[in-house]
């Protein structure tokens, strides 16, 4: 028997929701910062976990990146770029 798989939550300061996927969690980001009216500096870190771990987090511009933001280095590619059209949208 497998173990069920850990649910995906999106962790924004102390408030937390489940997310389906990483698409889901940037369309969230994305709508939260557009409502917000704040700039990148003042907008606070969207983390992803997956059960208790840390797995990603959304940039300000809506791409999923691993791990924690301030892992990031040049280069790194995103687990999920808003950019590209998602299939059957």
């Amino acid at each position: 028997m497998t173990a069920p798989k850990a649910v995906l939550a999106i962790r924004v300061g102390r408030k937390s929701y489940p997310v389906a996927d990483y698409a889901e969690a940037s369309r969230m980001v994305e709508a939260a910062r557009d409502r917000s009216g704040v700039g990148v500096s003042h907008f606070p870190d969207a983390l992803i976990f997956e059960g208790d771990a840390l797995v990603a987090h959304v940039s300000y511009n809506g791409r999923v990146w691993a791990g924690h933001p301030r892992a990031w280095k040049p280069g790194d590619a995103p687990l999920f770029d808003n950019r590209v059209p998602e299939p059957g949208r």
